[in-house]
């Protein structure tokens, strides 16, 4: 099996390996929400939240693993006995230019059963009992229709099927542990093969003992196998969104605006979602040649807002207390002292924190070419829009790159010289 050239590796035998006991003696675990009160929100060390902007789409037939690896940037493995583990991927327009962002669980071999060992599984799931492969993909609920019309189009006479999963059929969710890459089920004995499916979310590594976190697809119930997870805290989906804007992970057509960004710039190739040595998709020439001879000069990166009047921050840092309302999904950021040409533009975020996509070399102490970063000390940025009632509103921002970004940038190409 052949796994993505840049995103960390995770065996099948590690996900696999039987998980620790633990005492049925533990306290019982506390939900917190906070959808309706932004200043409470937080970016805990470990807890879980249910994605309900996600959905799920099935694909499957004799000629899926063919034709999905036609489609997406990762690679897909042939079919065999053992399951290829779930992945982080990407599709393309035929120009390149990123479509969607998905989760792909594979499901070949042993279907998973429902919590009381029925065939409810498989029936959601849209197998109808033949021994053949299969897929769930992730995707943001936004854009799941394009998805499945942008598949339908490229089905021509392939052997699939395909149906969007309803939300009352399945679930998605994330877990997290910063002070361990275990998966979630691992730690309370739980095997996923038999409750839901597991892929390892290694887009970013918050430290040099975890992964970004853990994706779950379980079946819509009563309650859900991720909520058995004792001594584990449950939080609004909001605050899974302020952990990706602190570590600067977009996701959803929000954040990575259909057909309207590369792959390159969205991220994609340093979260692990693009294989570099598989053979022709869509979308794969402009892809290839910007890994291989371009220049990646703007890229998506965590920004704080802040007051011009004050200080610059040193730190990224979230401020549950600020009250300034925010900047619309699309503003130009430009230096604080001119009106020159846009350095990038803001994509979204909570409260003072978010997503910018910044020019690398104006904007942080990152070189993406020879002539070096121009950034220095003490330049500082803005963000401007037209507010109600036609008055311009204005804040500063900071770009901050996290150092699993900067360990994951490629190095930067030396100029050829001509002679």
């Amino acid at each position: 099996m052949l796994s993505n050239s840049s995103r960390p590796y995770v065996c099948l035998r590690c996900l696999s390996r039987p998980g620790r006991t633990f005492s049925s003696s533990v306290r019982r675990r506390q939900i917190e929400t906070e959808q309706r009160n932004p200043s409470h929100l937080r970016s805990p060390s470990s807890g879980c939240s249910l994605l309900s902007k996600r959905k799920v789409i099935s694909l499957y037939g004799n000629d899926a693993p063919k034709f999905l690896q036609g489609l997406i940037t990762a690679n897909v493995s042939p079919p065999s006995s053992i399951p290829q583990a779930p992945f982080y991927s990407a599709f393309l327009s035929a120009q390149g230019r990123l479509l969607n962002d998905v989760f792909v669980y594979p499901m070949i071999g042993p279907r998973p059963q429902s919590r009381n060992g029925n065939d409810q599984w498989p029936d959601k799931l849209g197998y109808d009992g033949r021994q053949e492969p299969g897929y769930l993909i992730d995707v943001d609920g936004a854009s799941a229709e394009s998805l499945l019309t942008h598949l339908k189009r490229h089905k021509l006479r392939a052997k699939v099927r395909l149906r969007l999963l309803d939300k009352e059929e399945v679930e998605v969710w994330e877990t997290w542990h910063d002070d361990s890459d275990r998966p979630t089920h691992e730690r309370y004995d739980m095997p996923p093969v038999s409750q839901m499916l597991h892929a390892a979310d290694a887009r970013a590594s918050p430290s040099s003992l975890s992964l970004f976190g853990h994706r779950y697809i379980v079946p819509k119930g009563d309650s859900s196998p991720i909520r058995d997870f004792d001594d584990l805290t449950e939080y609004d989906e909001q605050s899974y969104d302020l952990r990706r804007y602190l570590l600067g992970v977009p996701e959803g057509q929000t954040e990575l605006q259909r057909d309207g960004s590369f792959p390159h710039q969205s991220n994609i190739d340093i979260m692990g979602g693009i294989d570099f040595r598989k053979g022709c998709y869509v979308g794969q020439e402009l892809t290839i040649r910007t890994q291989h001879t371009g220049v990646v000069r703007r890229r998506i990166l965590p920004v704080q807002l802040y007051n011009l009047q004050g200080s610059e921050p040193q730190e990224l840092n979230y401020d549950p207390t600020w009250s300034h309302s925010g900047p619309p999904i699309g503003a130009s950021i430009t230096k604080a002292d001119s009106k020159g040409r846009s350095m990038g533009k803001w994509l979204g975020g909570i409260r003072n924190v978010g997503l910018g996509l910044c020019r690398l070399e104006a904007m942080a102490d990152i070189a993406v070419s020879a002539e070096g970063a121009s950034w220095k000390e003490g330049d500082q940025f803005k963000v401007m829009w037209e507010a109600e009632g036609g008055r311009g509103d204005g804040l500063g921002i900071k770009a901050f790159v996290p150092m699993w970004m900067r360990n994951r940038m490629p190095a930067v190409k030396p100029a050829r010289r001509v002679e």
